[in-house]
């Protein structure tokens, strides 16, 4: 388990690495076509990083679910994104996958 921690631990130091580095580009004055594209390019490369780590982190957990082959992955990963929103039953959702979870221990 300790692996997995510190594999979860590089991904997150990875993304904020990733984040420091992506600069917004300035604009000076009113916004030109040329201000607005390069403010485009930097949200899309803000949003690959973060994705990149929703990805690995929504995998790594799907991989750690003590659920067994009866478990359809594909539902539980969806369920991990499904969570990111707010106000989603995440661990319904991943029983109605195959996983069974202690109540007690989750609540």
């Amino acid at each position: 388990m300790a692996k997995a921690l510190v594999t979860i631990e590089s991904a997150h130091v990875n993304l904020i690495r990733a984040i420091s580095a992506l600069r917004p580009p300035a604009i000076v004055g009113q916004a030109d076509a040329n201000d607005v594209e390069a403010r485009a390019d930097h949200l899309a490369a803000l949003h690959a990083a973060v994705m990149r780590y929703v990805e690995f982190i929504v995998s790594a957990t799907v991989e750690n679910l003590a659920c067994g082959a009866r478990i359809d992955h594909g539902r539980a990963a969806l369920a991990l994104f499904d969570s990111m929103s707010g106000g989603f039953d995440v661990v319904a959702a991943l029983q109605g996958a195959g996983c069974r979870f202690d109540i007690s221990v989750a609540a």
